[in-house]
């Protein structure tokens, strides 16, 4: 019987999640930022940069908004990402194994 989001899935949806909380979170301190500072939504520069391949390519190919492109967007690339470096290092790590 396979645990669901057990191993490399876990640790991806963990991290998926931290993102999304985050994004959210940001959201929220900009709605609410947003009534007395006007320079709230530059808040959102700081996940450009941590979503960047994502961010570029939702900013440069169509006209998404910043919640559905850092939240959605970017969870999901960071679950993909977490998930391909956790199955190269154990792969890695079982090459390595076999060998010596």
């Amino acid at each position: 019987m396979t645990v669901p989001f057990s191993g490399s899935h876990r640790i991806a949806a963990t991290v998926a999640a931290l993102h999304l909380v985050g994004a959210l979170l940001t959201a929220w301190y900009v709605s609410v930022a947003s009534a007395s500072s006007g320079q709230a939504g530059l808040v959102w520069v700081f996940w450009m940069l941590v979503d960047l391949p994502i961010s570029f390519l939702a900013y440069t190919l169509s006209d998404v908004g910043f919640l559905f492109t850092h939240a959605l967007l970017g969870s999901l690339w960071w679950y993909f990402l977490v998930m391909v470096v956790t199955s190269f290092v154990k792969r890695r790590g079982i090459r390595g194994e076999s060998n010596e």
